[in-house]
Parts: structure tokens; C-alpha cells; sequence
């Protein structure tokens, strides 16, 4: 797996890192793009109430060389909630 992330990518889930390698497949496949995902890319918190950080893929936090929408756009921006390995997707 190749990542273009400012973070280290041993401090995440697979599932989380699988949305970022998706997303940089995405941006690659589209006119060869050059993709990067700052560090607010995951953020860890705990949405469950459970004590234990989950994580939030943020999709405003990619960019691509040559696309401006590729996760988003007048509907909203993509949001993954991973909890326990399991990814679940949403636009806000």
C-alpha cells in the first residue's frame, strides 16, 4: 500500500487506510493525479460513547492534481465513521 499521508500510517485501522489508498487510486486513475491527504485526513474520537476512539476519514482533508471534486461538491464532502474495523460512509 502506498500513501501519500502526513501521518504515520502504523497509528490507523486498515479499514481507515483503505478509504485514503481508495481515494489515491481515485485521484491516480483520473489524468494520472498526483494524490495527498493531509494529517486532519483521520481523525481519532470516540463516536461510539464506548470510552475507545473510532476514527473519521475526512475527505475535504484530500486533493488531487487533477480533479476538484472527485469526493465532493455542491451535496457535500465525504465522511467514512470507522468503527470496529468497519467503515460506514456518509456525505454532510
Amino acid at each position: 500500500m502506498t500513501l501519500t499521508l502526513s501521518v504515520r500510517a502504523d497509528s490507523y485501522t486498515m479499514a481507515a487506510l483503505d478509504i485514503i489508498d481508495q481515494a489515491r487510486a481515485e485521484c491516480e486513475g483520473f489524468e494520472s493525479g498526483q494524490f495527498y491527504a493531509s494529517e486532519n485526513a483521520i481523525i481519532k474520537l470516540d463516536i461510539t460513547g464506548d470510552r475507545s476512539p473510532d476514527e473519521v476519514v475526512d475527505s475535504t482533508a484530500f486533493s488531487c492534481s487533477t480533479a476538484l471534486t472527485l469526493w465532493g461538491g455542491a451535496g457535500g464532502n465525504y465522511l467514512w465513521a470507522v468503527i470496529n474495523d468497519s467503515a460506514y460512509e456518509f456525505l454532510a
